[in-house]
Formats: structure tokens, sequence, C-alpha cells
């Protein structure tokens, strides 16, 4: 994560919030509404150490560049990585 890292304020359900570091993506994905149209939707995510959600769930809240966030889904991926899904609040 190192030199590209966003710090963040993250807030487990009913704990306390505190700061993580990770790699913040806000990328939009398309989606085809019909054969002739798509649709661009926001698709933010935030990529991080998984010890530093360990016990977290869908309904967190985070921060990321003064914005806030829902965490929506999150996945381990095995490696000590974990991506959390976001929704803007």
């Amino acid at each position: 994560i190192g030199d590209f890292a966003d710090s963040a304020k993250y807030t487990p359900y009913g704990k306390r919030t505190k700061t993580i570091d990770g790699i913040f993506d806000n990328a939009t994905a398309q989606l085809s509404a019909t054969d002739e149209m798509a649709i661009t939707i926001p698709q933010p995510r935030f990529y991080c150490r998984s010890v530093d959600v360990t016990g977290g769930a869908e309904g967190d809240k985070i921060v990321i560049r003064n914005t806030d966030y829902t965490v929506r889904v999150m996945v381990d991926d095995g490696t000590g990585v974990s991506t959390l899904f976001l929704e803007k609040d």
C-alpha cells in the first residue's frame, strides 16, 4: 500500500472509529440497459489489510477523502488483503 495509500476513518457498526490505510479506487462500470444503451454506475472500492477490518461487515461506515461511504460488500481474498465495495452516502 505504502506511497499510494489513502488514510480512511473506518467505523465498524457499534464500535469505535479507527484510521486505516488503503488504496481507494473510484471506478465506474457500464451495464447494458438494452442492446443500444449502456448505463454508467459508480463502483467505489477500498483495498486494505484484512487485519484492519477484522470483524467488519455490510453497513459499516468509512470516510475517504472527506466523502462518507457505507460498506456494501467486504471480500477477503485470502492473502491478507480485503476489498470493501462501497456506496456513497
